[in-house]
């Protein structure tokens, strides 16, 4: 081959490797990678109205991200995958899928259900160094500086979210003492406690606390027990959906008509299975029985358009995978241990109103959410919004 030849041969293989070059960065630079979010969450036994609600938000969420262009990290788009696994609000089964979802499934991010099961998954997620998000409450237990990556979205804590509620009550019932009945076990216990405590801070009498086995139905003998001793108020603070029914038809059934407070309350199968005249007067905390803002009707109107029915308890979770998000483009990392140190000082876009990651007097650092925390009362056949809570912040060390 002469020289001319050789040059063409040289400035079309050139040409071609530039060619070929520019094909692959501009098919990389569309290539969108996925990251995972393990949802460690209750698809089915006592705490699925919750879990069902929860998961089913990241999942809208997810998608709302994806369709408004991904997030990009270091000139690279990311989309998210929710990876759900049911623990049925089961401690084992909790940490047998905190096993499959970190092993299998290779997440680095992974929300929880519940107090004892968050309690449960922790330190395996504290060993991988991956980034915990509960709904839960737990206390010191859950919240300490042993489990940095651990954070509380909610509930707040049981001790501040019942002293705002107690005071509210006081002013507002004029109570004068309580008596409380929680699940008998690491969730219970802490909800428990809080509610001691805010008793105590609040100036009411504590009269009682009873734990009942989260399979439990007949509710009669505790109740007769809590009864006799005659309280203004009783709080099933923490009790799950299906326990929250059956103690409210059982209390009405054995002739209670004072105070009752209920947790997170499903209002259309609480209607369906207590009845009106057993749930007149009967407030539900954490319960938004009348959409307010924008953002809370669109959720709603782009949740049942996904789902078919409106879950309240995604108002809860909806915002998390956001926040999660903006952390990591703020960040530029996909880091858990960087990741939590941006976002224990975000401000946090709950639906129910804005909040933080806080309480570092009382659990050693920044991982408990706090917010408006919504209060329902069901009359004349309906739920309705009552108020707004704030909580407030005890000043003790608490539990």
């Amino acid at each position: 081959m002469n020289g001319k030849g050789n040059l063409g041969f040289l400035v079309i293989s050139f040409c071609g490797i530039c060619l070929f070059t520019l094909c692959t960065c501009l098919l990389a630079a569309e290539t969108v990678q996925t990251v995972k979010l393990g949802d460690n969450i209750a698809l089915s036994g006592g705490g699925a109205f919750w879990g069902i609600g929860y998961d089913n938000a990241h999942k809208l969420a997810a998608k709302q991200i994806d369709d408004k262009g991904k997030f990009i990290v270091k000139g690279q788009k990311f989309r998210w995958q929710v990876v759900a696994c049911d623990n049925k609000y089961d401690t084992s089964e909790a940490v047998s899928c905190a096993n499959q979802l970190i092993y299998q499934e290779k997440v680095k991010y992974m929300t929880v259900l519940g107090g004892a099961p968050s309690i449960a998954v922790a330190p395996i997620t504290t060993k991988e160094k991956v980034l915990q998000v509960c709904w839960a409450a737990g206390g010191k237990a859950l919240t300490n500086p042993k489990n940095p990556l651990v954070f509380r979205h909610s509930p707040v804590d049981p001790t501040a979210m019942q002293t705002g509620l107690y005071k509210w009550m006081i002013n507002h019932e004029k109570i004068r003492n309580i008596a409380t009945i929680h699940p008998d076990d690491e969730t219970g216990y802490s909800g428990g406690d809080g509610c001691k405590e805010a008793a105590e801070i609040s100036g009411l009498k504590l009269l009682g606390q009873e734990y009942y086995p989260r399979n439990t139905n007949d509710f009669y003998p505790i109740l007769s027990r809590l009864l006799a001793k005659k309280p203004d108020c009783i709080d099933m603070f923490i009790s799950p959906p299906g326990a929250v029914s059956l103690i409210t038809k059982q209390l009405f059934e054995l002739g209670y008509r004072g105070v009752v407070i209920q947790y997170t309350v499903d209002p259309v199968k609480a209607l369906e299975t207590i009845g009106p005249k057993a749930l007149e007067k009967v407030y539900s905390y954490l319960t938004l029985a009348d959409l307010i803002t924008p953002e809370q009707k669109n959720l709603q109107k782009d949740y049942v358009a996904a789902y078919g029915e409106w879950n309240e308890q995604s108002l809860l979770a909806y915002d998390f995978l956001f926040t999660l998000t903006d952390c990591i483009v703020e960040g530029q990392t996909f880091e858990p241990t960087k990741i939590a140190e941006i976002m224990q000082d975000k401000e946090i876009p709950y639906l129910y109103g804005k909040g933080h990651y806080g309480m570092q007097e009382r659990f050693g650092l920044k991982r408990q959410g706090l917010f408006p925390t919504p209060l329902a009362q069901f009359k004349g056949g309906k739920w309705h919004h009552i108020a707004f809570i704030d909580p407030v912040i005890p000043t003790s060390g608490g539990k």
